[in-house]
């Protein structure tokens, strides 16, 4: 297995698949459970291709690009779990009257795996919204997903991997997939808990069901998740009985057994059981006695058969891999590298269970397989929590619909306030931009404005555009006027909390009490940095951008991180920058003695040129003083391929491009010449100074 393998990819962009070869493979898009997901062309259509993963009983052969099972056991046990999958997909297949399950074309197997086809949805999965459902919201969200496991169930299956990633959110509802993710044969009783527990979080925000969460819930609610959760006989239509029940069905108790009543003392002395146990105990003495004193003898110990010790040793060079799950993400990468393993990460992702910073899956799993140098990926937890914006000067509503978009619990309180108008949120108890935990109560002073306003007066208005809006707001109150701030933008010419535009011209009259709404300026747009060091180049790329970032890679020489591993970035974690800020990156090349001929030294940075933007002009004629000059080149110039081949002490045979990013400038191989002449400077590493990376 090689160190480079990309465990989170398996496939990659354009390898065709199925028996004719006619699905190519575009990108993969998400991976859930057992399943990955990706986009594919089938005669020039843009499809969805969906492969089972096989990890627990097969491993993924890069030489091949197939997976193997890993001894004849586990091949008896893929056969099994692929028939059973081929068997549920049929009747899925069959099912096309349920909008809420996808239209299956095609199921093959390929590659040592099962794999199907259906159509491609622009729908994000439920893991990738954050949109807080409302009771009768959710509920009807979810009813698409009822009726079509309803149909699963009468015709003797079940989905069995319903979570926030096999559901996607339609227009008129959520949507079913994923239909690899389970294991074995699931029970119509999985999927019943499993779409309990969901609404239950979705109206909770609880991963797990505790009755004092739901107490803002109806009973009929509260007591039909209940019930779906631990009423083992609940069925899909029971479930949607008591969801739209007037009246709260009984809670079946947790203990099925019920507790029977006291007995009576008589019925306790002459119970029958107590009884024998009491007549065993009397004649188990004096045999106890007589065994106790008895000399043992050599032929009355019956020979042990000794049983064969079923567990792996590793041989010489392999390394087992341990349990990472929910360890600290530099306690796991320590353990790893102090292995010989090298380590990689994927995008990390919001998590309601496993802490920030902790390890949420690894690729391999725990009990693999490796040996030194080989590459695992870790996928992290960012937490379940969320950046508190400012919402003061805010309408109350305006600002409670911010809050709770980004899952905060908003409570108010009212007091009069001279300046601001009334519904304005003049104070928050949380600080802006600080991090908590989505859940946590946010308390927001809301004014009610002022007592001493006397609308039979009349107050001429300024203008107030380019003013400060505090200061406006401030000239507004003396005269017994408010201001409102309606909508704040982003003005990259205007600096931030100054006014824009107000829908009152000047020198018009109006009475007391007037608001005046304003738009003002939030000066130049920022994003937040995200954390993207040891993740591969591509991911890190692909984050920033998505964050409005510019992005930059140095690539440097080091033996210790794998090839295309992001090992620091200029801008920290965490902090504020304006959208388009160039973020540097420096990535692993590995530490091959010809990493020079990239264009850099080895162990420091070499810069990134856009091959688009570099043209070969034709050389000039020179004099003979100009060739001799001793003037050292430009360094952020491509250095000339003759004169950095004449440094090195073993050339390569071909030029080394980073893998999976952008392409660095890399000069063309060329034919072998001889040596300079004696009046040609030869250039030694150190002499130059490599550009620095940005900082």
């Amino acid at each position: 297995m090689s160190a480079k393998i990309r465990y989170e990819q398996y496939f990659a962009a354009g390898e065709h698949i199925g028996g004719k070869g006619d699905i190519i493979i575009t990108d993969l898009l998400t991976i859930t459970g057992q399943e990955a997901v990706y986009r594919a062309r089938k005669a020039d259509k843009p499809v969805l291709l969906c492969v089972l993963l096989p990890l627990r009983w097969a491993r993924f052969r890069e030489d091949r690009h197939a997976f193997e099972p890993y001894s004849e056991q586990s091949a008896m046990r893929l056969t099994a779990v692929i028939e059973g999958a081929r068997a549920r997909l049929g009747q899925v297949a069959k099912m096309k009257d349920e909008d809420a399950l996808p239209v299956i074309h095609d199921v093959f197997t390929d590659r040592g795996t099962l794999w199907y086809v259906t159509d491609e949805t622009a729908d994000p999965t439920l893991s990738e919204t954050d949109h807080h459902y409302k009771l009768r919201e959710a509920i009807d969200m979810t009813a698409p997903v009822l009726d079509a496991l309803a149909g699963l169930h009468e015709a003797g299956f079940a989905h069995g991997g319903i979570s926030r990633e096999t559901i996607t959110v339609a227009e008129d509802g959520f949507h079913l997939s994923g239909f690899l993710a389970a294991n074995g044969t699931p029970a119509p009783r999985e999927d019943v808990q499993a779409v309990s527990l969901l609404l239950w979080q979705l109206l909770t925000g609880e991963t797990a069901y505790h009755a004092e969460s739901g107490g803002n819930l109806p009973a009929s609610i509260r007591n039909a998740l209940h019930n779906g959760i631990n009423d083992p006989g609940m069925t899909v239509s029971d479930l949607w009985v008591q969801l739209h029940a007037r009246k709260a069905a009984a809670r079946v108790p947790v203990k099925t057994a019920a507790a029977s009543a006291r007995p009576s003392l008589l019925t306790r002395v002459f119970n029958p059981v107590v009884t024998a146990i009491f007549c065993l105990a009397c004649l188990s003495v004096p045999l106890v006695k007589w065994f106790s004193e008895r000399q043992v003898k050599a032929a009355d110990v019956p020979p042990v058969e000794k049983l064969e010790d079923v567990a792996y040793e590793p041989k010489n060079g392999e390394l087992i891999l341990p349990e990472l799950l929910c360890m600290e993400q530099e306690e796991a990468v320590d353990l790893l590298e102090g292995m010989g393993l090298r380590v990689i990460l994927s995008a990390r992702q919001d998590n309601p269970v496993v802490p920030e910073n902790c390890v949420v899956s690894q690729q391999p799993y725990a009990g693999a397989v490796l040996h030194e140098g080989e590459t695992v990926t870790l996928s992290v937890s960012d937490g379940w929590a969320n950046y508190v914006p400012d919402v003061t000067n805010m309408h109350v509503e305006e600002a409670t619909d911010r809050l709770e978009s980004l899952g905060f619990v908003v409570k108010t309180k009212e007091i009069n306030s001279e300046n601001d108008a009334p519904g304005t949120v003049t104070v928050q108890s949380a600080a802006p931009e600080k991090r908590l935990d989505r859940g946590s109560v946010i308390t927001l002073t809301v004014s009610l404005g002022r007592k001493d306003v006397d609308v039979t007066i009349e107050e001429t208005v300024e203008d107030y555009v380019g003013m400060e809006y505090e200061k406006a707001k401030a000239l507004l109150a003396e005269h017994c006027l408010y201001a409102m701030q309606i909508e704040t933008v982003y003005d990259a010419e205007t600096p931030a909390g100054v006014v824009l535009s107000q829908d009152v011209r000047k020198g018009e009259k109006v009475p007391q009490g007037t608001v005046i709404n304003m738009r003002v300026s939030k000066g130049v747009e920022t994003t937040r940095v995200p954390g993207v060091v040891l993740m591969g180049a591509n991911d890190a790329r692909n984050t920033l951008q998505a964050a409005g970032l510019k992005c930059n890679i140095c690539y440097v020489s080091n033996g210790d991180y794998v090839m295309d591993c992001i090992m620091s970035q200029s801008i920290a974690e965490g902090e504020l920058a304006a959208v388009g800020t160039e973020v540097w990156l420096t990535a692993s090349i590995g530490s091959a003695s010809y990493v020079i001929s990239t264009g850099g030294w080895s162990g420091n940075p070499l810069p990134t040129v856009n091959p688009d933007d570099y043209t070969t002009e034709p050389e000039e004629e020179t004099t003979e003083e100009e060739n001799t000059a001793t003037e050292a080149p430009d360094p952020t110039e491509p250095r000339n391929t003759e004169t950095t081949r004449a440094q090195q002490t073993e050339a390569p045979t071909t030029a080394y491009v980073p893998a999976q990013t952008e392409p660095v400038y890399v000069p063309q191989e060329t034919e072998m010449t001889a040596p300079p002449a004696p009046d040609t400077p030869v250039l030694v590493p150190g002499d130059l100074e490599p550009p620095p990376m940005p900082q």
